[in-house]
């Protein structure tokens, strides 16, 4: 019996212009079902991919902003240490003229130093000859003395 319906079909398809339309028509139609089904099925899918997608971009705005902020931050601290480091720098300027005005001084100092052992040097070689001086008149004062006490004696005795 299948075969017989089948067989009918084949027939009217081939004879029948109008159920030949009628046929094309409703697979047509059924393709049509089946085509918008995917097309909705597709729609659906990229509904979903659009709602995942503002959320990306939701987080992404999110993590701007932070970030923007974090910037404002570190511009904010590149700011304070630019003037640290400008503090700095007129601190080593200032440090550097004060080693310079001491490094003068220092060697004014080691000058006067040398004058000071070139005059010492020669006032210790004048004590030494006063020294020696001193010791050659201590040398006669002690042989005049004896002198005197000799004489002081014998004028003891002849008195």
């Amino acid at each position: 019996m299948l075969n017989k319906l089948k067989d009918d079909i084949l027939r009217l398809l081939k004879e029948d212009e109008e159920f030949r339309y009628a046929v094309v028509g409703l697979l047509g139609l059924q393709r049509l079902e089946e085509a918008i089904t995917r097309l909705n099925d597709a729609v659906a899918r990229l509904n979903d991919s659009i709602a995942r997608l503002n959320d990306i971009v939701t987080r992404l705005i999110d993590i701007q902003i932070r970030i923007d902020v974090r910037l404002a931050r570190v511009e904010e601290e590149q700011v304070s240490i630019k003037a640290r480091m400008d503090r700095i720098e007129e601190a080593v300027i200032e440090l550097r003229n004060t080693v310079i005005e001491l490094k003068n001084i220092v060697i004014k100092q080691e000058e006067r130093l040398t004058r000071v052992e070139k005059i010492l040097d020669e006032h210790t070689k004048i004590l030494n000859e006063h020294t020696e001086t001193l010791k050659e008149h201590t040398k006669i004062l002690e042989e005049h003395t004896k002198t005197l006490k000799e004489i002081k004696a014998y004028m003891e005795r002849t008195l």
